[in-house]
C-alpha cells in the first residue's frame, strides 16, 4: 500500500515534533552526561551505582521515544531485517526494572528464530509496552514469560506471507474481562481507570500492522493473559548495528573547533574533548564559529557541529568552514536522530544522535581524524 503524501496540516506537526525531540534530546543529552561521570565517580559495591544506571537507562529510553516522536510524522521509517531474539536480550535488563522485584521475567526465546523487517525502536517498543501492561495485571507480583517462536501457515494466497515470527508476552495475572475483551486495543479505552492513558496496545496494535502482522490474544480471567505479536519472516538476514572502531588516542596537537548553542552541553564536550588532549576551541552560533576561523586563528583538524544552531545551519557552517580549510574533518551532532552525513562528502561525515556517550563521542573524532589523515 502506498505511503499517503504529507498534507499541508502534517507539515507544521512534524517540525513541531522534530523540535521538541531536538529540545529533548539537549535535556537527556545532560542528564546522560553528568550521569556516566558519576557512575564513573561510584564504586562497584556502592548501592547508589545501581539507582544510577537506572537513570541512564530511563534517558536512554527517553531518546528512543524522542526519536518515535520524529518518526512518527514521517511517512517513511527506517526499516531492516532484525534478529528479534537480540532485540529482546538487548532491552531484557530494563524491562526486569521495571517490572520490579515481585515480578519474575523469563525468556524462552527460539532457537533459530526467523528475521522480521522492523524498526528497532518500535520492535523495542512494543515488548516494553506489553511488559508494563503485565505487570499492571499483577499488582500483587507473578510471573511474565517472553518468548519467541517461528510460525508457517498453510493456505496463504499468492503473494501473501506464509512464514512468520511470533513474539507473546504472558503473564500470571487477573485476566481480561470478556466484557471488554473486544475493546482493549482502541485508542484512548483503558481499565485501569486513571493510571492509564489507553495508548499502549493500540501503540502494539498500530505498529505490528505497520509492519505488515497483527497482534492475538488469549486470556483467562483470574490465570492470566498472552499477547502475540505475529510478524511476517523477512527474506534478508539479520543486519546488525556497524561496530565503529575507534583508532588510538592522537589528541596531541589536534585542534578541534567545537559549535554547540546549549551550553550544558558545550561546556561538558570541551571538557571532555580537552581531556582527551584535544586543543578545543568553542562556539555558541554559527556566526561565532565563522568568526573564529579568521585570522590570528590557526587552521583546525575537525569540526565538531551541532545541526541545529540558532542562526547558521551546521551543514551550512561546516560548508563555509570548508571552503576555509579544504581538508578540515567533520562530526555532526543531531538532536532529532536523523542522519545528515549525505549533505556532504557522499555521506562519509559521522552523524552523533544525542543523546550520546563519551565514547561514542571519542570514537567519531578519531575516526573523522583517522580519515581527514588518510585523504
Amino acid at each position: 500500500m502506498a505511503t499517503p503524501p504529507t498534507t499541508a496540516i502534517d507539515a507544521p506537526i512534524q517540525s513541531l515534533a522534530a523540535g521538541a525531540a531536538h529540545d529533548l534530546r539537549n535535556v537527556l543529552f545532560v542528564i546522560r552526561a553528568h550521569c556516566e561521570r558519576l557512575i564513573e565517580a561510584t564504586a562497584p559495591e556502592d548501592s547508589r551505582r545501581e539507582d544510577l544506571e537506572a537513570i541512564k537507562d530511563a534517558v536512554e529510553r527517553g531518546a528512543s521515544l524522542a526519536s518515535e516522536l520524529v518518526q512518527a510524522g514521517r511517512p517513511q521509517r527506517r526499516m531492516r531485517p532484525l534478529d528479534v531474539n537480540q532485540a529482546i536480550k538487548g532491552i531484557e535488563p530494563l524491562v526486569r526494572r521495571l517490572v520490579g522485584d515481585r515480578v519474575t521475567v523469563t525468556l524462552r526465546l527460539s532457537t533459530l528464530s526467523w528475521p522480521v523487517t522492523a524498526n528497532s525502536v518500535q520492535l523495542e517498543q512494543v515488548v516494553m509496552n506489553l511488559a508494563v501492561n503485565a505487570r499492571d495485571a499483577m499488582p500483587e507480583g507473578g510471573g511474565l514469560t517472553i518468548a519467541t517462536e517461528n510460525r508457517t501457515l498453510t493456505g496463504a494466497g499468492v503473494g501473501q506471507p506464509s512464514q512468520f515470527v511470533v513474539i507473546s508476552v504472558t503473564d500470571t495475572g487477573l485476566g481480561v474481562d470478556p466484557a471488554v475483551a473486544d475493546r482493549i486495543f482502541e485508542p484512548y479505552f483503558t481499565t485501569k481507570g486513571n493510571g492509564g492513558t489507553g495508548v499502549g496496545l493500540a501503540t502494539v496494535r498500530a505498529i505490528a500492522m505497520l509492519n505488515g502482522g497483527h497482534v492475538e490474544m488469549s486470556t483467562v480471567p483470574g490465570q492470566g493473559t498472552t499477547m502475540r505479536v505475529v510478524l511476517p519472516r523477512a527474506q534478508a538476514a539479520p543486519q546488525p548495528d556497524a561496530e565503529r572502531t575507534a583508532p588510538a588516542a592522537d589528541g596531541a596537537q589536534k585542534r578541534i573547533l567545537l559549535v554547540e548553542n546549549e551550553r550544558a552541553i558545550r561546556e561538558f564536550l570541551q571538557r571532555c574533548l580537552t581531556a582527551e588532549g584535544y586543543d578545543v576551541q568553542a562556539a555558541a552560533s554559527g556566526a561565532e564559529a565563522l568568526h573564529l576561523c579568521e585570522p590570528p586563528l590557526p587552521s583546525v583538524d575537525l569540526v565538531v557541529t551541532d545541526v541545529h544552531l540558532p542562526d547558521i545551519g551546521g551543514p551550512a557552517v561546516a560548508s563555509r568552514l570548508k571552503a576555509v580549510w579544504p581538508h578540515v574533518g567533520l562530526v555532526f551532532i543531531s538532536g532529532d536522530g536523523e542522519g545528515l552525513g549525505n549533505l556532504t562528502d557522499e555521506g562519509r561525515v559521522p552523524v552523533l544522535a544525542k543523546p550520546f556517550t563519551t565514547a561514542e563521542l571519542v570514537t567519531a573524532v578519531r575516526s573523522a581524524l583517522a580519515a581527514g589523515h588518510a585523504a
